[in-house]
């Protein structure tokens, strides 16, 4: 019995990291879309001063 508490725990790390992971990503994924929304933004503004 105790082998599957240990089975259930390393279940449940594997899957807690994995989310963690993909949220993770997720974080990055949206400061990407901003930096990449500032970017066009930007771009013609300084295309203008040239």
């Amino acid at each position: 019995m105790d082998n599957l508490v240990f089975l259930f725990i390393a279940y449940a790390v594997v899957w807690t990291v994995l989310f963690g992971y993909l949220w993770s990503l997720d974080q990055r994924r949206n400061e990407l879309k901003k930096d990449i929304q500032w970017l066009k933004e930007s771009l013609p503004k300084i295309n203008q001063k040239t």
